[in-house]
């Protein structure tokens, strides 16, 4: 594998929604699954957003152009759209594409309009999506080195939380700060080593899916559907029926182990009460992926959630 120069960077290349060529990936692209990116591709001129969403993209350009603006009068570097070849050993080269929000003196900084739940999520690594995008520009830093690149000793996530509820988080003496920095530190060798990898091996799946109709796509995995595998504790009913049960809160635990703690510390016997291992629910799929009417599994999914409430 080599890593070659295309291009430095622009001040504004092609705009915060350049199109990729066949042969040209974005770094934010190679973080969906593959069926995702081949069903975006296809049908990117059918794809339907209604006005909320035009109001949250708007909202969210107008917070980065702010920032970006009050940061370049500070010092900052922003806004700058980067071009990296990869040669794999074995396979045909292609284009990484990159626009990184903020840079000054070592320390690389992308500015996210989030929910909460993906701050957490970041923040514990269930999610390293934006540790991947940071270490992918790290990457194409260090292989194109412009005139005003010296190094990375921090990179950083600033994140301004959307949906925080002031009132609610400061009854439950939770953080009332509605942004909030993730730092990640300098990416180690095994890091890059390991995305480009990734990298490579996501652009061979989706030139292999390009030839297969959307009928005939692989399910998206587990984890970007959100539907990591849950436990959940069901109750008997007076009637026999086994029923989630909600005396135990949620009732709903991450591993086999957190459910046995909860089995055991509501009291619970197996006679009237039992843990299921249960497919996680795909809230990617249901509420955030912009190609799911075009994609057969999300219909499939949809159809057995009707089927069931008839």
């Amino acid at each position: 594998m080599t890593l070659d120069y295309i291009s430095s960077w622009s001040e504004k290349m092609n705009g915060s929604h350049k199109s990729m060529s066949e042969n040209e990936f974005s770094v934010t692209e190679l973080l969906r699954d593959a069926t995702a990116i081949v069903l975006k591709r296809r049908h990117s001129n059918e794809i339907q957003r209604d006005i909320q969403a035009f109001a949250d993209i708007n909202a969210g350009t107008a917070v980065h152009e702010s920032l970006e603006e009050s940061a370049r009068e500070c010092g900052w570097e922003t806004e700058k759209e980067l071009s990296v070849g990869i040669k794999p050993d074995n396979g045909p080269r292609f284009s990484l594409y990159g626009k990184l929000d903020l840079y000054r003196d070592g320390i690389l900084a992308d500015i996210k309009n989030t929910k909460e739940a993906s701050v957490n999520k970041a923040i514990s690594g269930q999610d390293d999506e934006w540790k991947k995008q940071l270490t992918a520009y790290a990457v194409m830093l260090e292989t194109i080195k412009p005139d005003w690149y010296n190094g990375i000793k921090d990179m950083q996530i600033h994140a301004r939380i959307t949906d925080l509820s002031v009132v609610g988080n400061a009854k439950t003496g939770k953080s009332t700060d509605k942004w909030r920095v993730l730092h990640y530190g300098l990416p180690t060798q095994t890091d890059t080593d390991r995305l480009i990898d990734e990298y490579i091996d996501k652009v061979r799946q989706v030139r292999k899916l390009a030839k297969v109709k959307d009928n005939k796509l692989p399910i998206c995995s587990d984890k970007y559907r959100f539907a990591e595998t849950k436990y959940k504790i069901y109750g008997k009913t007076k009637s026999g029926e086994w029923k989630k049960t909600a005396e135990v809160g949620h009732a709903n635990y991450a591993t086999a182990y957190d459910a046995k703690v909860g089995f055991e510390k509501a009291g619970f016997t197996d006679k009237d009460h039992k843990i299921l291992e249960v497919g996680g629910e795909s809230l990617r799929c249901k509420y955030f992926c912009e190609v799911r009417e075009f994609c057969p599994h999300y219909k499939k999914m949809m159809e057995t959630e009707n089927g069931k409430e008839q």
